[in-house]
């Protein structure tokens, strides 16, 4: 039914001088509205409401008197058609409005806000994000240009609805709030709408995991008694996402209808508290429903529901049945041979999710059948499945088009490779055979920062492509809609959508793949995709320099899973997890932050302890070693390695240059040369000789940059604008300023510039987000010792979501970071010294461990001073550092006059013994 009050312009009044009696097209015009307006619409009244529009439209058109209101009728007329749902036409009418309002003299460009929305919804609605982003831009600028312009909640709703269906659950909250504020200004809305708003809201901070945020506002939106059906299964829904099963079945017992994903979901309640009987009544039902209307995914998770009570029945080999059959249901290409086979082609498939989850409960099925039977074939099955699974994962990764929704495969990813990896070494132990150490070695290292990893490499690949910038556009155009799409279908039921969103699906994909092959001829590579995450061992080996090792952990449920690599030799050891390690490593990690008190001896007895478990097993291959890359992970990001002591009472830092990474592929694809005295340095002091309220005095930073060469900027002049100037002319960018690492909510995070009280804090503080679009590929350093630039939330398999982090993202490779609260003294003599031993030729991590073994052994300085907390800050992020060209020919030509008095001593002895 066409609902005026709803879609119809609100926002303009439009009116004609009336001159005698009403005008033709004038009745036209209200003959159509009757009919749109009827109140018990049929076909016949929408015909008829058309026929009288499209005949006013023909009079003012053929007449040329009245263009105001023939532009309110072009309007009209499009939103009636979006009500019938005929997009094509609706954009049409739209179009004339825009053409015809370019002719009218004297009306505001207001009028043009509600037409903008509309025709941006009509290509929503066709699956044409970009088209719609388009327009809803539009919309933006009158919205600014008209403050008071009206039906703003709308656009905002809508820009968020485009954010959410993308997986940017993050980016669509401030637009659902921002609708829902200016809808709550006006004296008298639509009810309806705010509920609406609210119930986006809502889901967004499900998806978020803000559940206590998310549980109020849906218990908020009880209050209206709309929609009650959808608002009670979205709570029931929340509570069985924070395994709350008693609470979930409350609301389940307020929905009138039990549809199939209704019954699916009641069954997963009842599955929580472990009442596998009752699960199956309901499972049942919902199979019966769904089988018969051909509803194959709510189907499919019928199946694995099934599976899953099953496994609560101890009824293992019957689970793995199941599970098979939801595959299938979920991927009918797979016809398995036999039990434990899973498909390695998901050509089709879209429904990922769901196929991701039953491909976990087999493997873990599997492995339950394994340990009850202990024949190999369902061990070697299980991690035939994990294999399925990382290869979907990574499929579904690559075709996403934003971070935010790849982080949420990633920590799937996460959860699951611990399993995955104590397979792989079982396997190994019951074998021998060295292909599952390696496997374990590829699944740990496919779960470390694979996000990042794919997205440098996109970066990089898309920086310098010659490919035309039309194509770029498309690639990204595409992998939008493929987003959007995969997550749309993950929560559709109705088969005739999911079949179209399949269609869609598979053409994006095979447009984004023929896309990929076209900008790969342009700019002559291979491989049609980017293959971030991936990594070949042995090319790894082949580029480890001569003098360094790789260590590599991994932090199981039990124990700490370390492979060692060098240039020729791959090695693993594995140290168990005692009762007082984790909390012994967390203690570490608190009592290192802290300049005042006794805690040495604290600090000893752990390090030894951490020092036995992490370093001693790899002693012997570490004999000889001069560099090591430390690849952390979960925990052991907080773990400044240098302060590790080992038996003969050394640190390690006495003994290695330290470089951390992220994972060994960025380790890989961050080779560097050591920069030479001659690079510049842009150095910034903000706070060097006043602060504020906020902001501390920082009255030695000037210190840190004293010594490097290049633009020094100091107090106001080390402004943000003077950053986004000057950043990428330079290779060594030095920021000796405040910081601040927000782990609630990383996109907070900052760093502080200049504080100018005229200023807002959008112009003096460089957000995370803003980070991430830097383009510093030309820098080869970063120095961030400002306080908490090491630190965040973490993720997991992705490690600290830091402002270091961001800035590897932005393509520098090189970051020296803070890991806590720096002192301003001991952080200044330290970077100081970091500049000359640079500017004297030695690479990155050997300058930074130089400097710290300076500090620690200067008279000058304290004792008191020369603890873990003001030195062990720092920490070198980085790539293998090649030997520059520079220096192999100096090492060239010192040998030159070695060799020349090498020959005159060998000529000597050569003819005194031919005198003999």
């Amino acid at each position: 039914m066409f609902k005026k009050g709803i879609l119809l312009l609100s926002l303009f009044v439009l009116s004609t001088v009336v001159q005698g009696q009403v005008s033709e097209y004038k009745k036209q015009y209200a003959l159509a509205e009757h009919y749109a307006n009827a109140a018990k619409p049929t076909d016949a009244t929408d015909a008829q409401a058309l026929k009288h529009y499209l005949k006013a439209i023909q009079i003012l058109s053929s007449t040329q008197k009245d263009n105001v209101f023939l532009f309110k009728t072009f309007v009209d007329v499009g939103a009636f058609m979006q009500v019938l749902d005929r997009q094509d036409e609706a954009i049409h009418f739209y179009r004339q409005s825009f053409k015809l309002k370019n002719r009218i003299i004297g009306l505001s460009d207001s009028v043009l806000f509600a037409p903008y929305v509309y025709c941006g919804n009509a290509y929503f609605k066709k699956d044409k994000p970009d088209s719609a982003q388009y327009f809803y831009l539009k919309a933006k600028e009158i919205a600014e240009q008209f403050p008071k312009v009206d039906e703003q909640e709308r656009l905002f709703n809508t820009l968020g609805v485009m954010a959410y269906a993308t997986g940017n659950y993050n980016k669509s909250v401030p637009y659902y709030e921002k609708a829902i504020s200016v809808l709550n200004k006006k004296s008298n809305f639509d009810k309806s709408l705010l509920l609406t708003y609210q119930s986006n809201l809502a889901s967004a901070l499900r998806k978020l995991k803000r559940y206590d945020e998310s549980f109020r506002m849906y218990k908020s939106l009880l209050n209206y008694g709309l929609e009650m059906e959808s608002i009670n299964h979205n709570m029931a829904s929340a509570y069985l996402a924070v395994n709350k099963p008693d609470s979930a079945l409350l609301y389940f017992s307020k929905l009138k209808v039990r549809n199939p994903k209704m019954l699916n979901d009641m069954a997963q309640a009842y599955l929580a508290k472990r009442d596998p009987l009752k699960a199956l009544h309901y499972l049942g039902l919902s199979k019966e429903i769904s089988k018969k209307n051909g509803l194959n995914n709510v189907y499919g998770q019928a199946l694995k529901l099934t599976g899953d009570a099953c496994i609560l029945k101890k009824q293992f080999k019957r689970g793995i049945s199941f599970y098979q059959y939801a595959i299938q249901s979920f991927n009918p290409n797979f016809n398995p041979k036999y039990l434990n086979q899973s498909p390695k082609d998901f050509s089709g498939v879209f429904n990922t999710i769901d196929l991701l989850e039953t491909f976990v409960a087999k493997a873990n099925a599997q492995r339950l059948m394994y340990q009850r039977s202990h024949r190999m074939e369902y061990l070697v099955g299980c991690l035939e499945t994990y294999d399925s699974f990382y290869a979907l994962a990574d499929r579904v990764t690559k075709f996403y088009d934003n971070d935010e929704a790849r982080l949420l495969i990633g920590n799937r990813k996460y959860t699951v490779h611990q399993d995955a990896i104590e397979v792989c070494l079982r396997l190994f132990k019951l074998t021998k055979r060295a292909n599952y150490l390696e496997k374990a070695f590829y699944l740990d290292e496919g779960n470390k920062a694979s996000v990042l990893s794919l997205s440098k490499d996109e970066l990089a690949s898309r920086a310098n492509s010659k490919a035309p910038k039309v194509l770029l556009s498309l690639e990204n155009q595409l992998k939008n809609n493929i987003t959007r799409i995969s997550l749309m279908a993950s929560a559709e039921v109705n088969q005739k959508k999911l079949s179209d969103f399949k269609q869609v699906l598979n053409d994006d994909i095979i447009k984004l793949t023929n896309v990929q092959l076209k900008i790969n001829q342009a700019d002559q590579r291979t491989s049609t995709t980017v293959d971030g995450g991936k990594i070949n061992l042995q090319n790894f080996q082949k580029s480890i320099p001569s003098d360094a090792a790789v260590l590599s952990y991994h932090f199981g449920n039990t124990q700490i899973l370390c492979f060692v690599l060098t240039r020729d030799k791959f090695e693993a050891f594995t140290s168990p997890i005692g009762a007082n390690f984790n909390s012994n490593l967390a203690q570490l990690a608190q009592v290192l932050r802290l300049k005042e008190g006794n805690y040495k001896k604290a600090i000893e007895q752990s390090s030894r302890q951490i020092y036995r478990a992490l370093i001693e097993p790899a002693s012997k291959q570490l004999s000889g070693i001069e560099n090591l890359y430390i690849i952390p992970d979960d925990r052991l990001n907080q773990l400044p390695f240098e302060i590790l002591i080992d038996g003969d009472g050394a640190q390690l830092i006495d003994k290695f240059a330290i470089t951390y990474n992220y994972s060994c592929k960025i380790l890989q694809t961050a080779k560097n040369e050591p920069a030479s005295n001659r690079v510049k340095t842009l150095g910034f002091a903000p706070f060097n000789s006043s602060g504020s309220k906020m902001w501390p005095i920082l009255s030695r930073s000037s210190e840190e940059i004293q010594r490097s060469d290049g633009l020094k900027l100091l107090g106001k002049s080390a402004s943000k604008q003077q950053f986004l100037k000057q950043a990428h002319h330079f290779e060594i960018i030095h920021l000796a300023t405040h910081a601040i690492a927000d782990n609630v909510h990383p996109e907070h995070s900052y760093i502080a510039f200049y504080p100018n009280n005229a200023d807002s804090t959008l112009r003096t503080r460089l957000y995370l987000p803003e980070i991430y679009n830097l383009k510093l590929r030309e820098a080869k350093l970063v120095i961030l010792s400002a306080c908490e630039s090491g630190n965040g939330a973490a993720v997991n398999g992705e490690g600290i979501m830091s402002l270091a982090r961001a800035f590897s993202y932005a393509g520098c490779n090189n970051i020296i970071t803070s890991m806590w609260n720096a002192d301003d003294a001991s952080t200044a003599v330290i970077l100081s010294q970091f500049h000359q031993h640079l500017a004297d030729g030695q690479s990155f991590a050997s300058a930074l461990k130089q400097s710290k073994l300076d500090y620690i052994a200067d008279s000058q300085i304290s004792p008191a001073r020369k603890n873990q907390a003001y030195w062990a800050h720092l920490r070198f992020i980085g790539g293998f550092e090649v030997e520059s060209e520079t220096r192999k020919i100096w090492v060239y030509f010192l040998m030159i006059p070695f060799c020349i008095g090498l020959a005159l001593i060998s000529r000597k002895m050569f003819k005194k013994f031919r005198e003999a």
